[in-house]
């Protein structure tokens, strides 16, 4: 099996959640719909050629792939586990949820630095302990748990010289370049057969 017939196994595989979350108006997965939207095009354009794509969309779709992968995987968890597969009760967790995922994010861009950031990834990795401990026990988080994530990642990325480039914020910029995606549209998922 190749890169490609796993993204459709798995998308099959995790179609009745992500619905699930579409379906709700679910902003945990609003928030990842350009990266859905470019794999999804990536896909179906090697499909529909049957050929590899080249090495520049090669990397975008296996770097987005990754990253809807890790952030599903999230959100399933939580959903199995804490909300018992409730999604009305889960959406209630919304703000905590995207923080998690948010958090999620900055760990990603660290771990990505190639710098010695091992005593800052413990700082975000303690805040995710909070959030995730929040949700265990059903509390939303407080908003100034936003006001310490944006504290903590000034502080690392300024000390570091390191340029945040958040990876849905860079498949925006490609969804929008190859017109797949636009402000005023609402992604739908499609199951690619």
């Amino acid at each position: 099996m190749n890169i490609y017939e796993d993204y459709l196994s798995w998308k099959k595989e995790n179609l009745d959640f992500i619905m699930n979350l579409i379906h709700s108006n679910s902003k945990s997965i609003a928030r990842i719909s350009h990266v859905i939207a470019v794999v999804d095009y990536l896909s179906e354009k090697q499909k529909a050629l049957g050929l590899d794509l080249d090495s520049d969309e090669e990397n975008i779709f296996n770097v987005g792939f990754d990253y809807i992968y890790d952030r599903i995987l999230t959100l399933k968890l939580q959903f199995d586990n804490n909300f018992n597969k409730d999604i009305v009760l889960f959406n209630q967790f919304e703000k905590t949820l995207n923080l998690l995922l948010y958090i999620n994010d900055f760990q990603d861009e660290l771990l990505n630095a190639e710098k010695n950031v091992d005593k800052d990834m413990q700082k975000l990795d303690e805040l995710e302990n909070k959030v995730l401990t929040s949700l265990e026990n059903k509390i939303d988080v407080p908003d100034g748990f936003f006001v310490m994530l944006d504290e903590i990642t000034r502080e690392i990325f300024e000390r570091n010289h390191l340029e945040l480039q958040l990876t849905e914020e860079i498949f925006y910029e490609i969804a929008l370049y190859y017109n797949i995606y636009t402000d005023d549209d609402n992604y739908e998922l499609k199951l690619g057969a």
